[in-house]
């Protein structure tokens, strides 16, 4: 199976594409994945018992019937008198354990809430050069989530299960030894030898600890380099070479740019409000025209997303896309116009096309429908 991160830079690439990365705030993105995690909310209230249960499920330790989660303290029990203070804290531990799947789906919703955080400060990360992709971070991340995660509840009763047997034999067998019944002022003991109580520890649906995964396109993800071009009828047409795919900050659509990511002052394709420019004909309205270029207060512009129509398919792919501003899918149209230098392609995009067309026509030269497109 290939891997979805071919890395041949070392750890490295981690401080070079997420830590010491600049958002296009101007905030460091590692600052922001701190305060995504290290927040007052995400502060769940847990006694240490309930932190030490939830410590064994988490991190995948003490899975078997013989060595249970605090195996050493049962085994230290030997006498029911002057070990008395050990066994109520191990019962209070069990009890811990047992209402394990009870405490995850209490606060499932905090946790959930940290990490669709987490996922859409991934969503910002545009690989560099020394690492080729395949699927993009925010993906990687909610299905090794979804993986990790899903375990929990059977880990939270099995773990449960495995403690309580491992007691219940022990304390059998201490009893057997001093020839005395187990008192009955251990609780936990006492309510399943004594009086029958079931021993049925909680659990809880692992999915409403996860975000909802990221819907944009699989194919071409963020560091995808490439050449934008556009079909005019069947015939494709190179516009622009040294082109990568960036991560534009949510899970829907990506970003496109000659920079490397959308940090400030990095190239980007963006949106300029073609209707409000003095000159222009009265049918360019809500049409903007979309073109590469560094972030300016020159120029009031936006940074369009765009949305990749390739299906189900993954990987590098030639696709068509269209340009998306303000979650809405553009059409777009060009025009030309002849100068000394040679010619200049205007592309125009509105969320009808055909006013998109309408308005290139309108402001001279040559104007067509055209469908934007993506060649890695």
């Amino acid at each position: 199976m290939r891997p979805v991160i071919t890395n041949n830079g070392g750890c490295s690439w981690i401080q070079d594409n997420v830590f010491n990365v600049q958002r296009d705030n101007g905030q460091d993105l590692k600052e922001a994945l701190l305060e995504a995690i290290d927040t007052t909310a995400n502060m769940v209230w847990a006694d240490e018992p309930m932190n030490q249960a939830k410590s064994n499920v988490v991190g995948s330790t003490r899975g078997s019937a013989g060595e249970p989660p605090q195996k050493e303290s049962i085994d230290i029990i030997g006498d029911f008198d002057g070990d008395d203070n050990l066994i109520f804290n191990v019962e209070f531990f069990i009890r811990s354990m047992a209402a394990l799947g009870d405490y995850f789906g209490s606060t499932s919703g905090i946790y959930r809430a940290t990490a669709e955080r987490v996922q859409n400060l991934l969503s910002e990360v545009t690989p560099d050069n020394v690492i080729e992709p395949t699927q993009s971070l925010p993906m990687i991340f909610n299905s090794w989530l979804r993986g990790t995660v899903s375990a929990y509840p059977n880990g939270c009763t099995s773990r449960a299960n495995n403690i309580w047997n491992y007691y219940r034999q022990h304390m059998g067998s201490v009893a057997q030894q001093q020839q005395t019944n187990v008192p009955m002022c251990f609780a936990v003991y006492d309510n399943y030898a004594r009086l029958g109580v079931p021993f049925n520890p909680s659990s809880f649906t692992y999915q409403n600890l996860v975000p909802t995964p990221p819907r944009h396109p699989g194919c071409n993800v963020p560091g995808t380099k490439g050449t934008v071009g556009y079909f005019v009828q069947n015939n494709f047409v190179t516009h622009l070479t040294g082109q990568r795919v960036m991560g534009a900050g949510n899970t829907d659509f990506y970003a496109l740019g000659s920079g490397d990511r959308l940090s400030p002052g990095q190239s980007r394709w963006q949106a300029v409000d073609f209707g409000t420019i003095p000159g222009t004909s009265s049918s360019c309205a809500n049409v903007y025209a979309v073109n590469d270029f560094p972030p300016t207060t020159a120029q009031p512009a936006v940074t369009v997303n765009i949305a990749f129509q390739c299906g189900t398919a993954t990987g590098k792919q030639n696709a068509n896309f269209a340009f998306v501003l303000n979650g809405q899918a553009m059409g777009c149209a060009k025009y030309e116009t002849g100068h000394a230098g040679g010619t200049t392609v205007t592309i125009l995009c509105a969320v009808n096309q055909g006013s998109a067309l309408a308005c290139a026509q309108a402001s001279g030269g040559n104007g067509a429908t055209i469908q934007m497109a993506f060649v890695p």
